[in-house]
């Protein structure tokens, strides 16, 4: 049966943050991916990479109590945000998880009145999480995140001085337990092995980015510079997730390794228009070719007046190796 990742961008102007997101998780098929399960237990974890309230590296604190309030609304009570300490601990203070998340900005009771809990993804690690060989061998992953029944990472939409941008996959490693994360997951290991070692031992159900405010500019978290840009992401794929979010930021170009590993043919993208806002008649067309004739989009601007989108995956991403995948939405 072919496998299809649903991917959804809300980026109606005259909508909320809020009702954004509302409107891409319906989009995305995210109710009927939980239908599939009863009584879940849902960890979220979002970009804890800011030093404040509204700061544009963080995933917006508000919006991840919005999606706590529609889980609930929808019965689905069991749900915890959970995070780890970043490499930013050595040398800034109060960067411990509680006191960092009461610092952007969360109140662990949302605006409708459900509280929530904060996991730190540092405790009650499972050592033995990783088999020989992979990237990650001998060191632990939290049980709150491997035992969770389902895990959605929401990630910020920004910029990156090294790789060009940091989405869902680069939030990601916060799921991981040691600080100082740009040592042990980015210089000692190569970030593509890491994620894919992770994504292997606990891989991610769903994703959602949030571009509603934006961090602009080629100074990535050393000079954020805030952008308005009103749209939020959602899908069922973190890696393709990334991919399209980098495609929407125009950063086609740092996907190295989509380049160096083709996508096997048969791997398609297609998109529709939204003809109920008089955009012209409703339609589907192929977005791009790829060097070895693949179906897939090769421009970083095509989204901008798309309203749904639909990838179907016979032979596509999960086709490379998963460190190649990896890679390749990180970016290199």
């Amino acid at each position: 049966m072919t496998e299809v990742a649903r991917i959804a961008l809300a980026d109606d102007s005259s909508l909320a943050p809020a009702e954004l997101l509302a409107m891409a998780l319906g989009r995305a098929d995210f109710w009927q991916m939980l239908a599939t399960r009863q009584s879940p237990h849902i960890v979220v974890l979002p970009q804890l990479g800011g030093f404040g309230v509204d700061s544009p590296l963080a995933t917006t604190p508000s919006l991840v109590e919005a999606l706590i309030d529609l889980l609930h609304d929808r019965g689905y009570s069991n749900v915890a945000v959970v995070g780890s300490m970043d490499s930013s601990a050595l040398w800034a203070a109060n960067r411990e998880l509680y006191p960092l998340a009461d610092l952007l900005g969360y109140r662990f009771v949302t605006p409708h009145g459900h509280a929530y809990g904060l996991i730190d993804l540092a405790d009650d690690l499972h050592e033995e999480a990783f088999p020989l060989g992979s990237a990650l061998h001998g060191g632990g992953l939290s049980r709150a995140w491997l035992d969770a029944d389902v895990r959605i990472v929401f990630g910020k939409n920004r910029t990156d001085e090294e790789a060009g941008y940091a989405l869902c996959l680069d939030t990601l490693l916060g799921a991981l337990p040691l600080p100082d994360k740009t040592l042990h997951y980015r210089r000692r290991r190569e970030a593509g092995d890491v994620v894919s070692a992770l994504l292997d031992a606990a891989p991610v159900h769903f994703a959602l980015i949030d571009a509603a405010v934006s961090a602009h500019g080629a100074g990535g978290a050393l000079a954020p510079v805030l952008l308005g840009t009103g749209v939020v992401i959602a899908a069922s794929d973190i890696v393709l997730a990334d991919y399209i979010g980098a495609l929407k930021m125009g950063r086609h170009g740092t996907m190295c390794l989509v380049s160096s590993h083709p996508i096997p043919t048969g791997a398609t993208c297609r998109w529709r228009s939204n003809a109920r806002r008089g955009r012209g008649p409703r339609h589907q067309r192929w977005i791009g070719l790829c060097s070895r004739g693949c179906k897939i989009s090769t421009r970083g601007c095509f989204l901008s007046s798309t309203r749904w989108m639909r990838v179907s995956m016979p032979h596509s991403l999960r086709c490379l190796p998963a460190t190649a995948r990896a890679r390749a939405a990180v970016g290199c």
